[in-house]
């Protein structure tokens, strides 16, 4: 988790009340309310709750090849502040009614592709989704990773606070977009699966419910429930990490081989005991 600093604390948290209860009244207009009606309470949501400066930070309805950009952020402070023309990312905004979907995901990483951003945001306004533009590899299509969301309004004061800052312009800054990025990538779902089907893994579980309830039960039905009832059908098996693991595991396996061979050579453990010595052989040693 990313530690929130204290005055970043305190700002989000004394300003976003007042904006929970003007989206909830927006929120009342349903499909009455427009795009428009959002972003005059979106500024302000960008300025006085995550720190933007809405007269230098943030250009909106900015042309570009693709279409216009909602908002496009450039910062005179951060990774490309001495690069002119780079963009620090794209905010994308929509209606506070409209259900955010992969179309509107698709429209924005194009956005991103052509202005070379790294990342965006996308948002109605109850809804934030920050992702990270990763280019393909091996002529893969480049896509859009979200590495971390918020329900605005559907969230406790406490939690608000602690999400919307990684949104904010400070946490872009001190390079907190990254680290959720990395933790993202490395905490998915594939290899936590991967990671609960390893024999180690098993055995802790094997053990601890065995402890718990007295009786003896098999591997095997423990890795039955892994695979049917926590897998779904869009988990797969990371064979990589799967083999990487596994060999750690003999490597370990075999250097404590090693050490227990050496520990016994030292401790006379594997040399043949010597013959008791006879009576003259006795009298010559005295």
């Amino acid at each position: 988790m990313i530690k929130v600093p204290l005055s970043e604390r305190r700002r989000i948290s004394t300003e976003s009340t007042k904006y929970i209860n003007l989206l909830r009244k927006l929120k009342r207009k349903g499909k009455k309310s427009s795009e428009d009606d959002l972003r005059i309470i979106l500024n302000d949501i960008l300025s006085d709750v995550l720190g933007y400066d809405k007269y230098s930070d943030l250009a909106t309805e900015q042309r570009e090849r693709c279409g216009r950009l909602d908002y496009a952020v450039k910062l005179s402070e951060g990774p490309n502040a001495k690069k002119k023309d780079k963009l620090d990312f794209v905010i994308e905004a929509k209606a506070l009614h409209v259900e955010l979907s992969q179309k509107h995901i698709d429209q924005t990483l194009a956005y991103c592709l052509t202005t070379g951003t790294s990342y965006f945001i996308l948002t109605n306004g109850n809804n934030w989704k920050l992702f990270q533009v990763k280019k393909g590899k091996r002529g893969a299509k480049p896509e859009a990773k979200m590495i971390h969301d918020l329900s605005f309004l559907g969230s406790p004061s406490q939690v608000v606070v602690e999400d919307l800052y990684i949104f904010s312009k400070h946490a872009y800054l001190a390079g907190h977009w990254g680290t959720v990025a990395t933790q993202k990538m490395a905490a998915n779902r594939d290899d936590i699966f991967t990671v609960l089907r390893m024999p180690k893994v098993v055995k802790v579980i094997q053990r601890e419910i065995e402890s718990y309830h007295g009786v003896k039960i098999e591997n095997d039905l423990i890795l039955d429930i892994i695979d049917n009832s926590i897998s779904k059908d869009d988990l797969e098996i990371n064979k990589t990490m799967e083999r990487k693991l596994s060999f750690k595991k003999a490597k370990a396996v075999t250097k404590t081989k090693k050490k227990e061979a050496r520990f016994k050579v030292v401790n006379n453990e594997n040399l043949p005991l010597k013959a008791p010595l006879l009576g003259s052989e006795i009298k010559k040693a005295a």
